[in-house]
């Protein structure tokens, strides 16, 4: 059974300021790369617009993120960025799908699997 969650999310620009807002990605980035809980974060751009994925290899490490990680920078995250679009893929438990709703994001539980 696969047990990994991902999320990905549409991101549009609070301010207009592409130097800035990369050397935020950079200074998340760097950040993400020395927790334990993310398997992978990426960013995407196509102009204006930014889209994020990331991946990890279970719920509870997911959940710490959200808690102790995405918690800790949700204020400066969303002054820079509008979520647009939130999803998240894989079963997580309640209080991580409360978590979910108070960021605008839609939750889709596994229904099948290839691996």
């Amino acid at each position: 059974m696969v047990k990994a969650v991902s999320f990905s999310a549409r991101l549009i620009p609070k301010i207009d300021d592409a130097g800035a807002l990369n050397r935020f990605l950079d200074d998340l980035i760097n950040r993400q790369s020395m927790s334990t809980n993310p398997n992978m974060y990426e960013f995407f751009g196509n102009g204006d617009e930014y889209y994020i994925y990331g991946r990890f290899k279970n719920a509870e490490n997911f959940k710490q993120e959200l808690e102790n990680g995405f918690e800790t920078i949700a204020d400066v995250f969303l002054q820079k960025f509008a979520i647009v679009d939130g999803r998240v893929f894989g079963n997580v438990d309640e209080s991580t799908k409360r978590l979910l709703v108070e960021f605008g994001i839609t939750h889709y539980s596994l229904v099948k699997s290839l691996m």
